[in-house]
């Protein structure tokens, strides 16, 4: 073996083969410049140079390296000579080996003179150099600075990173500026991107180039110019920062992908040269093919088939085939077979990236380049889509390219480092949670829509319906799917149609269609202007984007369909360049019938002249043009008359630009609209928006408007979700119904022709009871015995105006049954009238009328005016009684709406102080000992009477149990569960919660014991205070007259009460027993029970304090109840052993729980219980109040299905940890309850019922509850009062702890229920009501037609006064001869009448029709011809009537 080399004092010695063969030949000036510069760093004939050089008494050799602590005797020369003779041989070898000159070995003989000046010189090595220099350290384990980097000491940079200690430099600045780069406000920003990447087990981590070279600058350097091998440095660097955070997160994915973006150049593919290759490049483009996803190697091993040896792993390159010819381990040449199972793949995808439309230059056709996809950047695309690509352009081998051109060339490809869809909703900005906040506190806002619609083109003036529909669309619906996959959009079309100048082209920003447009607007919205000249292609596609949503596409033997999930916004130009008004929507514009219907909205934009708004029109366009002038400056005048404008500025323009939101903010807003909230429509009333619809069809049939059909009636329902969406509202509520209906039928009017919208104006305004029927209003306030109208008031009025419709409906039909009857009496041609047809009059006004002459009913009653007035006669007789059930207001249920509630908040939960002050008593102020004192003794009563009445109420439960001979389950959820009092009125019921924890033969066989371990979960008791706070607007049931109800599901936080019992030997309990300490054992007293003993007065003295370092009192349970210094929370220390039936607590430790030790007569062992309280999240509280049966309030805990579940609300609150306050308010509960104090063994009554509940074996008695559970209710009078006027969170959000009266007043989300007076039926079969007022409704409708197409009223001869005058002077009838007597009967009824004329005695009279054959039974039977002498010349009135046509 070679010899080592020689100690850094020596100067010379055996060389290095490798030093010799790596180091550069120094020449013989370069070595005499070296010695020069050796002498002139050392001086040595410097002054006193002699003294060097005089012998002194302690002169000797260093140290160095010399062995002198071992034991070794002298050696003989014998031996001396022997070794050195080894040496000699020893280096000689080496000098062959090495070549070494002889001149510097040692030979044979030492003292022979050599000529040294024959020699070539020798090497200088390193250790020739000062011995002070350290020389062992190795070079390449160095790093060096961020400043050192600069200096790029190789032929390349990609040579220069690819060295060892520049890698670690380059990891070391990464990783801290991973770690540290923070935001404005101080936040880490990548440290939160971590989170949230292990939160949702991502694999890639976003850095910004901005940011890296706003803080590493020459890392962004390195990054841009050698992407490749910085991104793997960068990907290691991002794992083992992930590992700081999710230190398994390795077995979720092997490697974390560092993913660029913000890079600050933009390419297109048209600009990428041969100066890009191996750097980081941003491009542009559109996809226009994607392949499947594949495996790709990236580390590869192979097996020989020769000797079975795995071979590697070798490292893929995406360029070149790992290939081996040569096993190291036999020799041979193969062959080789991959290694499927050890190999290592990657998932592999590529792309075909073209050229955006918009980018190509005129005349060009468009490039591609192909893109590479690795690992989860796959699928991040499909064609059609318009992405961003971040990522290394690399050249490719590609032998087709090679044979086509005749000459070596490479083709390109990118290999995609990030993939950002350029119409990505979240691909603009960042969404911090300052942004999420600032939108939630936007939400509440009341006017929220209306500054949504204020702030939608805020350069536009006026045009309210415009943006409200242009808003809508981009907040837009919830897409569903149906049955059978059926698909139904939830974007909302808006067509905008009017006069040119009323900026339709602004408001759409100048947007026009183009080829895949719609597909590119894929889950955005697409704008569309000139929507009317699109060619017949486009009109064709338009038809299936606009409905089902997508494009299909059969080109070039490719089939297939693409995604076009857009609102579409479209502007047009009516036909002859304005629009008419005297014309339908539909002949103004050429669209077909099939596109209109597929617009849920249509806008008419009118250019009409109004001087006023004109003057304001333009004042606001010279302002706009002002302020926007580039040279003007803020705070200066660019134009007098900017200054002008703004002078006369009105007070109504300054609040409507208060009233808007920021453009960002507002965009932020809908994408975090569109992307989190998806509103449910929830008890939506049916009935009105069926009715709607279906009168909305029937106006449209009678007005030749656009026709209405199904897509329209969907069209209500997505922009009732739209404005729920405005809200962040996870519900419809019914004002949201309400809106949409209000959009629809204006649009539905606006788009009418003039004649046509203000007949439709009337018939909505006449039809109010019918309305009013139809959508029940809930009248709130309006209507309650404390405010508005008392309910009495309100039954009397809706009475009074059924009797007046009833009334005025009986009096149209009479008039219209007259003038039928009278003007067929006139007419020549006519049947004429019958006297069973004059009696019909006589149904409506006397409905007994049929009755007492029901054989007037055979003859009138089967023709068709008879019909409709049978019909009249049974609606007027039962109008009143249908006005009462439908219109008359009644207490009745409404849906479950969402609403913020608001309750006042006094104090932190579980507030000592503040519940002692909260205590009524009369002596707070006139105690001797104070307030604090009275409070106390107030608060310890009160502690005392509810724990008894609560624990007694829970025992009463179990009595029944056992008296009933039934058990109940040993499932915690199942047990019964403690209820308490509230106000003495509201009953309060909790629930067992956490029940994973509560099994008892689980926790038996995870730790061994027994343990007992359950939490009681409270209503928040302050639910009942801000339900009955007037703020929130609720009606009480003394407000309904004492009969009302409501009910309430509050998202807020339940008290929560935690106690765990174990049972422990004697032995293991000894060190928590201060008895039992050597100095307890001492200095203890006799209890008087036998075998017993107790610590003196003082003993708690003895106890180590909070000051105390070290942890004593180890035990058997520190891991179950947490304590020691891992925890940091420390044991009790109990004074004694409680005897048979008897407890002791402990509320001194130095933790957040109070202790219990109980001793069982059945059981062996002692049993320690824990009580904790704190504030759980996993509950809702339901409050229900009735004026009848009380209020009740109820903890719903642990149901997956609970949308109003405080942590449904607030789902990054999972747990909640122990309040320490509460556990002196348990100490004053133990006080109250006498739990013997710790002192004493005095057999409680309560300890001996508490004890006898201790679990003997490790499951739950079916029939009795154990200790854990009584515990609990005991002692959840604490949790309700140290619950009361605490905050409706899961944490405190004030400075003090406690605040002064009335409290903060604070939100919280909740669902309510409400009975207010309702118009509207109580049950089902009361719509029958609906057929009444819908047959009035129409009947009065027919008749208002009937008179306004006649020319004017004649006299009614059906009138009784008419008629007997007309009869007196008609001449005598033959057919009803001897009718005068009994009345006309049978045949005498059937007889027809006409009015006839005589000009000679001026009069009118009545004749038979005998012209007329009969009809029924008396049909061919003759009829005596009526007297003609009085025919003569007729007026002109009456051959006006007696010539027209009769149609009733």
């Amino acid at each position: 073996m070679p010899s080592s080399p020689p100690a850094p004092f020596m100067a010379h010695g055996g060389d290095d083969d490798e030093d010799i063969e790596d180091e550069a030949e120094i020449q013989d000036d370069d070595l005499d410049e070296m010695d020069e510069m050796a002498e002139d760093e050392v001086d040595l004939f410097r002054e006193g140079f002699e003294q060097d050089y005089r012998a002194k008494e302690d002169d000797g050799y260093e140290g160095i390296d010399i062995d002198d602590e071992g034991e070794f005797g002298d050696m003989d020369l014998a031996e001396r000579r022997k070794l050195e003779a080894q040496l000699n041989r020893r280096d000689r070898e080496v000098a062959r080996r090495q070549r070494i000159p002889a001149a510097f070995l040692p030979g044979e003989d030492d003292e022979g003179d050599i000529d040294l000046s024959a020699q070539p010189r020798r090497r200088r090595h390193h250790y020739d150099e000062d011995p002070d220099e350290d020389m062992d350290a190795d070079i390449m384990d160095e790093e060096l600075s961020l400043e050192a980097l600069h200096d790029v000491k190789a032929a390349s940079l990609t040579e220069w990173v690819s060295q060892p200690f520049v890698q670690r430099t380059i990891k070391r600045e990464f990783k801290a500026f991973l770690t540290e780069y923070t935001d404005e406000h101080g936040s880490s920003v990548y440290g939160n991107r971590i989170r949230t990447l292990g939160e949702i087990n991502a694999e890639s981590l976003e850095v910004s180039y901005e940011h890296l070279s706003t803080s590493k600058a020459i890392l962004a350097y390195f990054l841009a110019n050698a992407p490749a091998e910085m991104l793997k440095l960068f990907d290691e660097v991002a794992m083992d920062v992930v590992l700081l955070h999710y230190p398994d997160y390795e077995r979720i994915h092997a490697e974390i992908h560092v993913r660029i973006f913000d890079l600050p150049v933009h390419y297109t593919l048209r600009q990428l040269r041969q100066s890009h290759l191996n750097c980081l490049v941003r491009v542009s483009g559109v996809v226009t093919k994607r392949t499947g996803v594949f495996p790709q190697l990236k580390y590869v091993k192979f097996d020989c088939t020769k000797c079975g040896i795995t071979l590697g792993p070798f490292q893929q390159e995406s360029n070149v085939e790992v290939r081996i010819s040569y096993c190291q381990a036999c020799q041979s040449r193969g062959p080789f077979t991959l290694n499927s199972e050890k190999t290592v793949y990657r998932n592999y995808q590529k792309l075909t990236l073209q050229e955006s439309p918009g980018t190509v230059p005129a005349g060009r056709l468009p490039r591609h380049r192909d893109v590479i996809l690795l690992w989860d950047l796959i699928d991040k695309a499909k064609p059609g889509e318009e992405i961003e690509v971040t990522g290394v352009y690399r050249n490719n081998y590609d032998a087709q390219l090679n044979n086509r051109n005749g000459f070596p060339v490479f083709a390109t490809i990118l290999e995609a480092n990030n993939v950002i869809k350029s119409h990505d909703q979240l691909a603009g900005f960042r969404m911090t949670e300052e942004d999420e906040l600032e939108i939630r506190k936007l939400s509440r806002d009341p006017g929220i829509i209306e500054k949504i619609v204020n702030s939608m083109a805020p350069s536009i003036y006026g045009h309210t319906d415009i943006k409200t529909a242009v808003a809508l669309s981009l907040f837009g619906g919830v897409a569903k799917v149906g049955r059978g996959s059926h698909q139904v959009r939830g974007d909302i079309n808006v067509l905008l149609l009017g006069d040119p100048g009323t900026a339709k082209s602004q408001v759409l920003n100048e947007w026009t269609l183009e080829g895949g447009a719609l597909v590119l607007a894929d889950k955005g919205t697409c704008l569309i202007d000139e929507f009317d000249k699109m060619n017949d292609q486009d009109r064709t596609s338009i038809h299936e984007a606009m409905e089902q949503q997508t494009i299909s596409i059969s080109k070039a033997g490719i089939v297939t369909t693409l995604q076009a999930r857009c609102g579409i916004i479209a502007a047009a130009n009516p036909i002859g360049g304005r629009y008419n008004s005297t014309i339908p929507f539909s002949a103004n514009v050429e669209l077909t019938e099939p596109i209109l219907s597929r617009f849920d909205i249509l806008c008419v934009v009118r250019d009409t002249v109004e001087p006023e708004e004109d003057e304001r029109l333009a004042r606001f366009i010279v302002g706009s043009h002002s302020r926007s002038h580039p040279s003007s400056q803020p705070g200066e005048d660019s134009m007098e008359v900017e200054n002008e404008s703004e002078n006369q500025e009105t007070q109504a323009e300054s609040q409507r630009r208060e009233g808007q939101i920021p453009q960002e903010l507002l965009r932020k807003y809908i994408l975090y609209a569109r992307d989190h909230v998806s509103p449910k429509l929830y008890n939506m009333d049916e009935d009105k928006v069926a009715r709607l619809f279906a009168d909305m069809r029937r106006e449209s049939l009678a007005t030749g408007a656009y026709p209405i059909t199904v897509r329209h009636l969907e069209a209500i329902i997505r922009i009732s979700e739209a404005f729920a969406k405005m809200r962040l509202s996870e519900y419809c509520k019914a004002e949201d119904i309400d809106r949409a209906i209000a959009v629809t039928v204006e649009s539905f009017v606006g788009s009418q022709k003039v004649s046509c919208k203000k007949a439709l104006a009337r018939a909505f305004a006449n039809c109010l009871w019918f309305i009013v029927a139809v959508v029940q209003p809930r009248w709130g306030p309006q209507i309650s015995s404390s405010g508005g109208i008392l309910p009495s008031t309100a039954s009397l009025v809706c009475a009074m105006f059924a009797k007046t419709i009833e009334i005025s409906f009986v009096t149209v039909f009479v008039t219209f049954i007259g003038q039928v009857l009278t003007r067929r009496a006139f007419v020549r041609k006519s049947k004429g009238m019958t006297l069973a047809e004059m009696t019909m009059r006589n149904w409506v006004i006397q409905p007994g009328f049929l009755i007492t002459h029901s054989e007037t009913l055979p003859y009138a009653g089967m023709t068709l005016l008879g019909v409709v007035s049978l019909i009249a006669t049974v609606a007027s007789t039962l109008y009143t009684t249908a006005s009462d059930a439908m219109i008359t207001p009644k207490l009745k249920y409404g849906g479950w709406e969402s609403k913020t509630l608001s309750g006042y908040v006094l104090a932190s939960y579980a507030n000592p102080p503040f519940a002692r002050e909260s205590c009524q008593t009369p002596l707070r102020d006139s105690d001797p000992a104070g307030v604090d004192t009275a409070g106390r003794a107030c608060l310890e009563v009160l502690y005392a009477g509810q724990s008894y009445r609560n624990l007694m109420s829970f025992l009463g439960d179990w009595d029944a149990i056992n008296k009933n001979g039934t058990s109940v389950t040993v499932d915690i959820s199942q047990r019964p569960v403690g209820t308490a009092l509230l106000y003495d009125n509201t009953t309060l019921t909790s629930a067992w919660i956490e029940v994973e924890f509560s099994n008892a033969t689980k926790n038996y066989e995870e730790h061994g014991r027994v343990v007992n371990n359950v939490t009681l979960a409270m209503p928040h008791p302050s639910v009942y205070d801000a339900a009955t706070n007037p703020v929130n607007k609720i009606l009480q049931p003394n407000d309904l007259s004492g009969v009302g109800e409501y009910a309430i599901k509050a998202s807020v936080v339940s008290p929560a009460l935690n106690v765990m019992c174990v049972n422990m030997a004697p032995d293991e309990l000894a060190p928590l027993v201060y008895t039992e300490w050597p100095l307890g054992q001492v200095n203890s007293n006799d209890t008087l029970v036998p075998g017993q003993r107790i610590g003196p007065l003082d003993w708690e003295h003895y106890v180590p304090g909070p000051s105390e370092t070290e942890w004593l009192n180890r035990t058997s349970v520190d891991d179950i109840f947490r304590w020691g210094e891992k925890y940091n929370r420390r044991p009790p220390v109990f004074q004694l052993y409680p005897a048979d039936f008897n407890m002791v607590t402990n509320t001194t430790a130095l933790n957040d729980a109070i202790y219990i030790l109980t001793k069982s007569a059945s059981v062996a062992d002692y049993t320690l219980c824990e009580m904790r309280s704190w504030v759980s999240p996993l509950c809702s509280t339901h409050f229900n109040i009735s004026g009848t049966t009380g209020a009740h309030m109820q903890a719903h805990c642990e149901d997956p299905e609970d949308e109003d579940s405080y942590n449904h609300v607030h789902p990054e609150v999972t747990f909640s940890v122990p309040v320490v306050d509460w556990k002196h308010i348990a100490e004053q509960w133990r006080l109250s309850m006498d739990i013997n104090g710790g002192a004493q063994n005095n057999n409680a009554s309560n300890a001996r019922i508490l004890t006898q509940f201790v679990l003997g074996e490790p499951r739950l008695d079916p029939l009795l509850p154990s200790i854990a559970e009584a515990l609990a209710v005991y002692a959840s009078s604490t949790i309700i009062i140290g619950g009361h006027g605490t905050p409706f969170e899961h944490y405190w959000r004030h400075d003090k702890t406690q605040l002064g009266a009335p409290g903060s007043l604070d939100r919280f989300k909740a669902s309510i229920r409400t009975q207010e007076y309702t118009s509207g039926h109580v049950a089902e079969w009361q719509k029958a009501f609906y057929v009444v007022l819908v047959v009035v409704v129409g009947i009065n409708v027919v008749c208002l037609a009937y008179f306004l197409g006649r020319s004017g009223l004649v006299t009614d001869f059906t009138e009784p006064q008419n008629l007997f005058a007309l009869a007196v002077n008609s001449p005598p009838s033959e057919q009803l001869k001897g009718s005068c007597g009994g009345g006309p009967v049978k045949r005498d009824l059937v007889v027809p009448w006409r009015v006839a004329y005589a000009s000679g005695a001026n009069h009118y009279f009545f004749e038979e029709a005998s012209d007329r054959p009969w009809r029924g039974k008396y049909a061919g039977q003759d009829l005596l011809s009526a007297d003609t002498a009085y025919h003569g010349r007729q007026r002109s009135s009456y051959q006006r009537l007696s010539t027209s046509t009769s149609w009733l």
